[in-house]
């Protein structure tokens, strides 16, 4: 039975021979901000807006990702989780970020190390309030520079139809798998293979399982669904998925997603896979 103050509470210290001394207590925690920190410097030198831009709305750094082979930065946790846990944000293009950037440090053209020397970060309300929060203690607000509404071209347009049919076309005849060797088993650390089954109906359907025997089987078309809720995606896009997912780790019924900046996400994944229809003997 629980003590909540009818009797006696006694506070006891040092009754106990710990498990490690305090020294080498000190010495592990010293030796984890030695590693954060590198891991921090490697991080930033990556993308020069890599924790410099900030949701106004939920105070979660804005992540990079990307739409076909255009890079963009979104909301930390809009892109984590689904847009419904920030609704407010928005995403930015990087191109017209560094646009805005420039015209804002009067560089003429972006300049990484102007920006980190000036720049402490940026809180993004919307498109067109960038409150910029300078080293020296000042703020400026500014638009975004969106110059996708001025050069989208026409010549633009036919590269971008053009690349989605060809897309189109590489799905239709069923040779864009984006899952293979991305999917791994955690019990034996292979990979899932993709198999086909075909129903009586005559349609077909594509899963994904390991060898070892007893592990979940997973449907393509609800791998891509999760996988939209993940990156934040309105319909399944491979170039993004290859661009921002390294690896799929398939943890019992719990799938790990691990991107290629380090961050991870897990998923949960609980669906009965049928077996498929036979004929009566």
């Amino acid at each position: 039975m629980k003590n909540n103050g009818e009797r006696p509470l006694y506070l006891v210290e040092d009754a106990h021979e710990p498990i490690i001394s305090k020294e080498q207590f000190e010495a592990v925690q010293q030796e984890f901000e030695r590693r954060r920190v590198i891991s921090t410097r490697w991080n930033s030198s990556v993308y020069p807006f890599t924790r410099k831009i900030v949701c106004k709305h939920c105070g979660t750094n804005y992540r990079r990702g990307r739409t076909g082979k255009y890079p963009f930065w979104g909301c930390g946790k809009a892109t984590l989780e689904r847009k419904a846990a920030c609704p407010k944000s928005v995403p930015l293009d990087e191109e017209s970020l560094m646009k805005t950037c420039a015209s804002v440090l009067g560089t003429g053209e972006f300049d990484p190390d102007v920006f980190k020397a000036n720049v402490d970060r940026i809180e993004v309300e919307d498109r067109d309030h960038l409150h910029f929060h300078f080293k020296d203690g000042s703020k400026k607000t500014v638009e975004l520079q969106n110059i996708w509404r001025k050069t989208y071209s026409n010549e633009r347009k036919k590269q971008a139809s053009a690349y989605q049919r060809d897309r189109d076309n590489v799905r239709k005849l069923g040779k864009e798998k984006p899952f293979s060797r991305v999917i791994k088993c955690s019990t034996c650390g292979g990979n899932f293979h993709s198999f086909e089954r075909k129903y009586l109906d005559g349609s077909k359907e594509r899963f994904w399982r390991c060898e070892h025997p007893g592990e979940v089987t997973i449907r393509n078309s609800d791998l891509e669904k999760i996988s939209c809720e993940v990156l934040n995606m309105e319909e399944f896009d491979a170039g993004q998925f290859d661009e921002s997912i390294k690896s799929i780790h398939v943890i019992g019924k719990t799938l790990k997603f691990e991107f290629r900046d380090g961050a991870v996400t897990y998923r949960h994944y609980n669906k009965e896979v049928k077996k498929p229809c036979r004929k009566s003997q």
